[in-house]
């Protein structure tokens, strides 16, 4: 609670206070604060101002144990004085007082990061080598003799330097391709465990010669369906322009036949009016061969029993291997 005479003094220790919370990362909660003037006067201003901030007026305020209102005279001002004056609320006020301090002692000594670190992380992510070899002793003791450097757990590039490195990919992919015309590709894939992952991938469309092509999302799907595949391609999109998305820029989508991906193109079409969805060619051909191997069941079968016989077998690979 911040209490004054003067609405000018009040207003300059709130701006005060608003400043301190900045710098610990507190926000004012402009609906939950509140202002009450205890006067024997009459006010018409409903609201205080300080600031972009408007905090509304109230009528009844308890603080303290005491009940306060727009009509208290001096005597339950006296009282608030005097219970400000107390041991209780002296040892209170300290507690909270101390309490803030703390707080901004552990926002201002943050360790720093190391650049060792962040460098082993970014090297070990572009060679695609997995955090979980730092585990191994004898690796880790290789590292520390030939660098003379303290070498991370996986847990702590993890959390404190892998988010740094996809950040800083992201900005690169961000000013590479910038307002440039693209083509997008998206295809979902399923593991051993049969988790569905939707990757999608996007690349520069140059007059003249073959932009380069990122890897911009891989996002893990509860369904495959048009909706989902919508999705993730719109995520893809506000990762990529953040601000406002260029809808123009989006020429090509490319992805395989099935139902569902025609149907997320046609979906897509209506906010990316350039867009041009192409299936894929292979996707297409191999659509063509299970035709044909339909119309010639006799063939197939033939073809089938000759793989059961000189394929799968093991004394028939070492016969003919000799």
């Amino acid at each position: 609670m911040i209490a004054d005479e003067l609405e000018a003094n009040l207003k300059a220790t709130a701006m005060d206070l608003m400043e301190k919370s900045k710098d610990m990362g507190l926000i004012i909660n402009e609906s939950k604060t509140k202002n009450m003037v205890l006067s024997r006067r009459t006010h018409s201003q409903t609201e205080l101002v300080i600031g972009p901030l408007r905090f509304g007026r109230v009528k009844t305020f308890n603080y303290l144990r005491v009940d306060l209102d727009t009509n208290s005279g001096r005597h339950d001002k006296f009282n608030v004085s005097q219970h400000i004056r107390t041991e209780k609320h002296v040892k209170s006020a300290k507690r909270q007082k101390d309490q803030v301090q703390r707080k901004s002692q552990l926002l201002t000594n943050q360790p720093t990061k190391s650049d060792f670190n962040k460098d082993l992380c970014e090297a070990m992510v572009a060679a695609n080598i997995p955090f979980n070899k730092f585990s191994n002793t004898i690796f880790r003791s290789f590292l520390e003799k030939y660098t003379s450097k303290s070498i991370p757990f996986e847990a702590t590039l993890r959390k404190g330097y892998i988010d740094d490195i996809y950040n800083q990919v992201m900005d690169k992919i961000k000013i590479e391709i910038g307002n440039n015309q693209i083509w997008v590709s998206v295809d979902e894939t399923c593991d051993v465990q049969g988790r569905c992952v939707a990757n999608v991938i996007v690349g520069i469309l140059k007059p003249d010669y073959v932009g380069h092509s990122f890897l911009l999302r891989s996002e893990e799907l509860t369904k495959t369906n048009h909706n989902t595949i919508c999705k993730v391609f719109n995520k893809a999109m506000t990762i990529l322009w953040p601000g406002d998305i260029m809808y123009n820029n989006v020429l090509l989508f490319l992805s395989d036949a099935a139902p569902y991906m025609i149907k997320a193109g046609s979906v897509l079409k209506n906010l990316y009016t350039k867009m041009i969805h192409t299936t894929c060619s292979a996707h297409a051909l191999h659509r063509i061969a299970e035709e044909i191997r339909g119309q010639f069941k006799t063939v197939d079968e033939l073809i089938s029993n000759m793989k059961k016989i000189f394929v799968k077998p093991h004394t028939v690979l070492l016969c003919l291997n000799r």
